[in-house]
């Protein structure tokens, strides 16, 4: 440019080609599918993927394939306490005679408590007899005749349940303490599959020994539903062995669930507190028993376990828990009723009798009837405060109290006994029979509200009379359980952690965290007085129960107890005579209460000297001597009359409206019972035959008999039906030696004998 020449114009090299620039080539034509000749077969389908297990079906593989061995072990635990429970009734030998031809040994003894024991686990307790000779068969053991029949009874001993489970419990938190040992870390489902373990082999074990039980003696068979106790064991065994293995797991699911959670506490506080208030009152019974025993024997405990000791003892340990229930429904007002329907050889018979608090006070005195009252009272409140301070907030203390109330109602309902009999004799006569007995569940089922609630709305304002407020500082969170779900698993599932929210105030006394005032600087002295003024309560509720208790032996007559002498007179409690019928049994007499007859001055025409003629309200009037009162009623129809000695010279009248039976029939019935008393030996008829008195059939009967002391006692008895249907027994007895003075005394008062409209 500068030499005035032009530049050349410069270019820049050509680009060396890449593939990137050369043009694609084209795409080729893809040529359409080939079509298959028709004729062509379509290709075989591949091998079908295993199908895996359900999960229900893995489960119970799991289960199966599991530890089988130390489920036998803890499934022993209950298995075995049945074995050595039936060995411990079966010890025994009931007071029988072993030369005799109807002994019953140590085997049938055995596999005959199986048989009661599993009637506790949910069998059923049933006796048949075949037909056969007289020395073999059940129902007609007196004559040559054949008999046949069957008896149903239900009268499950509570205590089997409670001991097995609790005897299983133990030995399943034997076996959860070594699994959760032992490596590796236990799947999160290995509880439910060890609680199929062990409820299943629980329930073979039980099952075995109802099948070895059910024994055949002579010809009377007995048999415990074992298809029944399989089901009640194996749903026990399951239950309580998942409670133990899975408990963490159900304490997160209740964490989330607060209203189920809190229907749970409430339900351990009413088993809790049932747990308590039982053995108190069974403590209580055995105390009235020994301040009331006036060296009497028993004859019917005697008669039911063969004078045996050591068997009444254990039958009454194995039926503890029955008597607790009903001891506690009779505390609170509900009457102990038994109800005896009967039909074949003398027609339809209906007998009911009921014992409650009213002829307690019949039968002792008003004393002992406020005694059982406060006692009553002071296990409401016990049953109050127990749940209450257990209880978060009034809707848990009340809910409490209504499982209370109604695991008292079960309870008494099973606590009882009810019975259903059939059969014939000799192919031609047939009877059948029906009992029922326990507490009144209708009279529970209000006076069991009452007390119950009661006890629970005032357990609050007794707490807070007693305690002071507790600081919330003071109370820690308790430390996680230590359970499967704490250990690493296999499956890495949990359930998710409760919600983050307000912290929840820790279990305290209800009424008592959230409500007392603040502590006072003299708390402590005004602690001291509330104690003391409590102590002084109960010492007060405690002395007037003792004198009630006390009441029972000093009824104010000088400590003269005219139940001392056993001498029969028909009463309203019936029995059967092993015909079906229902009779009466001679019962002893009633204690000394207040004198209740209506005297007439002893110069009442017609009544000599040293007699006067008494009213009783029981609708009946007659001469005794002057000195000679009413000294007790016993069922309500036994009236007794006596001077004041020791002797057995009395008068027992007794009064049985609508008597189902004649009055010879009756009285040829109290023979027999007469001839089996082994209080009554030497037992001699002077004469038993039917008669008219005043007009009306009636019977008389007149025996003597030698009583335990070796004295001869002498007897009379003049029944007869009223018009109404009510029979009158007209019963004296006194010593054979002085019989001559007491004849006179019988004339006067058959003589004098008239009936009223006092009831």
């Amino acid at each position: 440019m500068r030499c005035g020449k032009e530049r050349s114009p410069q270019f820049p090299p050509p680009a060396t080609p890449t593939a990137l620039d050369q043009p694609l080539p084209p795409v080729p034509a893809t040529p359409p599918p080939a079509t298959p000749p028709p004729s062509a077969p379509p290709p075989p389908p591949g091998p079908p993927a295993p199908a895996g297990p359900s999960p229900v079906g893995a489960f119970f593989g799991r289960a199966f394939r599991g530890d089988w061995a130390g489920a036998a072990q803890a499934a022993l635990w209950p298995v075995g306490l049945l074995l050595v429970g039936a060995v411990a009734l079966a010890v025994p030998g009931y007071g029988q005679n072993a030369d005799a031809d109807d002994f019953v040994g140590f085997g049938d003894r055995l596999r005959l408590a199986l048989t009661v024991l599993m009637h506790g686990l949910g069998g059923s307790f049933r006796v048949t007899a075949s037909g056969g000779d007289s020395s073999s068969s059940l129902l007609d053991s007196s004559t040559g005749t054949s008999a046949g029949g069957a008896i149903d009874l239900f009268m499950p001993p509570l205590l089997v349940p409670v001991l097995w489970c609790t005897a299983l419990l133990i030995g399943v938190r034997m076996l959860r303490t070594r699994l959760l040992l032992a490596p590796p870390s236990p799947e999160r489902t290995l509880g439910l599959e060890t609680a199929v373990r062990v409820g299943l082999l629980a329930m073979g074990g039980t099952v075995v020994l109802a099948l070895f039980g059910q024994p055949t003696i002579q010809q009377v068979e007995f048999h415990s539903a074992p298809v029944l106790v399989a089901l009640c064991t194996l749903a026990l065994g399951v239950v309580v062995t998942a409670a133990v293995f899975q408990r963490a797991d159900i304490a997160q699911w209740l964490a989330v669930r607060p209203g189920v959670a809190a229907a749970g506490r409430a339900f351990g506080s009413a088993v809790r507190a049932m747990a308590w208030v039982l053995p108190l009152v069974l403590i209580a019974g055995f105390v009235v028993g020994i301040v009331a025993d006036d060296g009497r024997d028993g004859g019917d405990v005697d008669s039911a376990t063969g004078g045996s000791v050591a068997a009444g003892i254990v039958l009454l340990a194995l039926y503890l828990p029955n008597l607790a229930v009903t001891g506690l429904g009779f505390v609170w007002g509900a009457p102990v009723e038994a109800d005896l329907r009967g039909s074949g050889f003398g027609g339809s018979q209906y007998e009911h009798d009921s014992y409650g608090l009213g002829r307690l006070g019949d039968d002792v005195n008003s004393g002992a009837v406020v005694g059982v009252l406060a006692f009553g009272l002071v296990l409401a409140l016990l049953v109050g405060v127990l749940i209450a301070r257990r209880a978060r907030d009034r809707r848990e203390l009340y809910l409490g109290g209504g499982f209370f109330y109604a695991l008292l109602l079960v309870l008494g309902a099973v606590s009882g006994f009810s019975m259903e009999t059939s059969g014939g004799l000799t192919g031609e006569l047939s009877f059948a029979g029906t009992g029922e007995g326990g507490l009144d569940l209708p009279q529970l089922l209000l006076f069991g509200l009452l007390w119950v609630g009661g006890g629970v709305v005032a357990a609050p304002y007794l707490l807070r009379l007693g305690a002071a407020q507790v600081p919330a500082t003071s109370h820690q969170p308790p430390p996680p359980a230590e359970d499967f779900a704490d250990a690493p698993t296999r499956t890495g599932s949990v359930l998710p952690p409760p919600p983050q929210g307000p912290p929840t105030p820790p279990p305290g006394v209800y009424g008592v965290l959230f409500t007392a005032p603040p502590p006072h600087p003299q708390e402590p002295d005004r602690r001291l007085g509330v104690w003391i003024g409590t102590l002084l309560g109960a010492l007060v509720i405690g002395g007037g129960a003792a004198a009630g208790v006390l009441l029972l032996r000093d009824d104010g007559n000088g400590g003269t107890d005219d139940a001392k002498d056993n001498a029969p007179v028909a009463v309203e409690t019936a029995q059967t005579d092993g015909t079906g019928a229902a009779t009466q049994q001679p019962t002893p007499s009633p204690p000394p209460t207040t004198n209740q007859d209506t005297a007439v001055p002893s110069a009442t025409p017609g009544i000599p000297a040293g007699y006067r003629q008494v009213v009783d309200p029981k609708g009946f009037s007659f001469a005794v001597p002057e000195s000679w009162s009413r000294t007790g009623v016993k069922n309500n129809s036994q009236i007794t009359y006596a001077g004041g000695g020791t002797g057995p010279e009395k008068y027992l009248v007794g009064v049985i409206p609508m008597a189902p039976y004649t009055s010879y029939e009756n009285l040829q019935n109290l023979e027999r019972h007469a001839e089996e008393d082994p209080k009554k030996s030497g037992y001699r008829r002077i004469r038993l035959e039917p008669n008219t008195f005043q007009g009306r059939p009636g019977a008389v009967w007149e025996y003597t008999y030698e009583d335990e002391s070796g004295r001869t006692v002498h007897g009379i008895d003049q029944s007869y039906i009223a018009v109404d249907g009510t029979e009158y027994a007209i019963f004296l007895t006194g010593a054979d030696a002085g019989w001559a003075a007491l004849q006179e005394t019988y004339r006067i008062g058959l003589d004098s004998w008239g009936l009223t409209d006092t009831e």
